[in-house]
């Protein structure tokens, strides 16, 4: 499917989509192993996402690149989710270990953000309301886990700037929490 998807490209499409490829490879594989625990789901999950992409393209060629980035990341952070709860659900079917565990995330002065996957869904909520300046950080710290150095990386922007987009992120976010009556659960 990949490679018939591939040879009906033309030759300006092939090379936008070699180009969102180069530019986001790196970054959504770390975020899909971070999320998946495992380096081949989320090989599955970029891949996946790709074809996605490719079925898509008039619409995702068609959005500006930093839309296309933003968009694209949360489509394989979503996709690496999916792989994630079906591998528990199949997990507690096999060996009946009862609810879905997913480990809580703090902000870095120890407070939860969220403890549950309804918790999780919430945050995620509240995270796309940031400005996309501000949420693309948020979601790689927040949600899929990396440190400030990572995301830096991830990102070729400074330690220093992450640092201060992610505080700003945070004090917007804990206004969203607080004004929507969230409370961790």
């Amino acid at each position: 499917m990949f490679l018939s998807l591939l040879s009906a490209l033309s030759e300006d499409e092939r090379q936008a989509f070699n180009d969102i490829y180069y530019r986001l490879e790196k970054r959504c594989l770390a975020m899909a192993r971070k999320i998946t625990k495992n380096p081949t789901d989320a090989e599955d999950a970029l891949h996946d996402t790709f074809v996605k992409i490719l079925e898509h393209r008039k619409l995702i060629l068609s959005l500006p690149c930093h839309r296309q980035d933003a968009y694209i990341v949360t489509m394989v952070r979503n996709k690496a989710i999916d792989i994630y709860r079906k591998k528990k659900h199949m997990e507690s079917l096999c060996y009946d270990t009862g609810e879905e565990q997913f480990e809580s995330v703090t902000f870095d002065d120890g407070e939860k953000i969220y403890e549950s996957m309804e918790g999780f869904n919430k945050l995620n909520e509240i995270i796309n309301t940031l400005p996309p300046i501000y949420r693309i950080v948020a979601v790689m710290r927040f949600l899929d886990g990396f440190t400030n150095e990572e995301i830096s990386q991830l990102l070729g922007i400074k330690k220093a700037t992450v640092a201060k987009q992610i505080e700003r992120a945070r004090k917007i976010l804990m206004q969203g929490i607080k004004e929507g009556g969230y409370h961790g659960k």
